[in-house]
């Protein structure tokens, strides 16, 4: 019995292994040109004012724009919560070493716009950061989580122990 178990398997592997190795076959199906680029560039006068994106693309690349910028029409928007996963100081070497917090999270949905509000009292060893989402209120919105990172300036800062809240919590203790 042993013996017709193995030759089946044996038998299976040859038919896999030659199906494997079989040649491809040329097919008679022409060979595509490539296609022609025409692409012209764009004249655009310098003194032409570039109307504004929709309010819909408006939704910023976090990276790429400060979430302490103020947001058109903010005042109208309603605030939301923001779901923090992972936060980072991250020290520039300069003289005055400038601060830098990186915030990775989670958004209610695509259409919530991150914000924060940074706090610092001049002579005060504590640095507040506030951080929350706006939205227009009656705004349709796929409901799915959206994901951000973003990287807050938090200032520059003389030698010295300062504590960094995130929301009323204690997130990071620096020593400059």
């Amino acid at each position: 019995m042993n013996h017709k178990v193995f030759a089946l398997v044996i038998f299976v592997a040859s038919l896999t292994f030659y199906g494997c190795a079989a040649e491809a076959q040329p097919t008679d199906l022409p060979a595509k040109e490539p296609a022609e680029i025409t692409a012209q560039p764009t004249i655009v006068d310098p003194d032409q004012q570039i109307p504004a994106a929709p309010k819909e693309l408006e939704m910023r690349d976090p990276l790429l724009i400060s979430p302490l910028d103020p947001i058109a029409g903010e005042e109208d928007m309603i605030a939301g919560p923001v779901m923090v996963k992972e936060i980072e100081s991250i020290l520039k070497e300069s003289n005055p070493v400038q601060v830098l917090l990186r915030v990775a999270g989670d958004l209610p949905t695509p259409c919530h716009i991150l914000r924060a509000t940074l706090t610092h009292d001049a002579g005060s060893k504590r640095i507040e950061i506030e951080l929350y989402s706006l939205t227009e209120e009656d705004l349709m919105c796929i409901q799915v989580i959206q994901s951000f990172e973003t990287i807050i300036p938090l200032g520059e800062y003389s030698p010295g122990d300062y504590e960094v809240y995130l929301n009323g919590d204690l997130v990071d203790e620096i020593k400059l």
